[in-house]
């Protein structure tokens, strides 16, 4: 249910039942376009084109507002030094589906794409599961200083990726089963601090 509320906030899907409002406004009052303007959507499924890697990241935004935010999109996504060693830089051409990027410089620009448009809201859907736990604490490090009146919604099944945020949502079976901070939740001894000592087993062995 995860990425299903990530396209119910965007308006890919619109709710049968329920409300979701943005600002205390319903979200059926909002238009493609203004929900665009207002969400970084960073989808679990990222589609490149083939086209330059600048183009990919601006796609289609070519104000100079846009380029004065290209340099520092990239380097809040932690792109900048791997474009800094491709041959063409921001002009290389990227192969069909962005196949010459490796997943996590795929998730990355994408990161990079959402942020040039610099958006009131941000949302990752799961957009850092293939970046390295250095590159990821980063970005996020990163995101926290490119907006401070930005909202951050990060999806993501790994504890270490979420449990720096203020608020936790801990969703099974589309259902809210716990919420709260990082330290709450441990407290509530639940499926939540469950899974958080099973991830953490998991890294120390690995």
């Amino acid at each position: 249910g995860k990425s299903t509320i990530a396209k119910l906030l965007v308006g890919v899907y619109r709710p049968t039942n329920g409300e979701i409002l943005v600002d205390g406004i319903l979200i059926e009052k909002y238009n493609r376009t203004k929900l665009n303007e207002l969400f970084g959507y960073v989808a679990q499924d990222i589609f490149l084109f083939s086209e330059t890697l600048r183009e990919n990241i601006l796609f289609g935004r070519k104000d100079a507002q846009d380029e004065k935010n290209l340099k520092r999109a990239i380097a809040s996504a932690s792109l900048d030094r791997e474009i800094d060693g491709f041959p063409k830089g921001l002009e290389t051409v990227l192969g069909e589906r962005g196949i010459t990027l490796s997943g996590g410089q795929k998730q990355r620009t994408a990161i990079a794409r959402a942020l040039v448009k610099d958006p009131e809201i941000l949302l990752i859907d799961d957009g850092l599961s293939a970046v390295d736990t250095k590159t990821e604490v980063a970005i996020k490090n990163s995101l926290r200083e490119w907006n401070s009146s930005q909202t951050f919604i990060n999806i993501s099944h790994r504890v270490s990726s979420v449990q720096d945020c203020k608020h936790i949502i801990f969703l099974d079976d589309g259902n809210i089963i716990e919420q709260g901070d990082h330290k709450e939740m441990l407290k509530l001894k639940g499926i939540y601090a469950d899974l958080f000592d099973k991830q953490m087993m998991i890294g120390v062995q690995g």
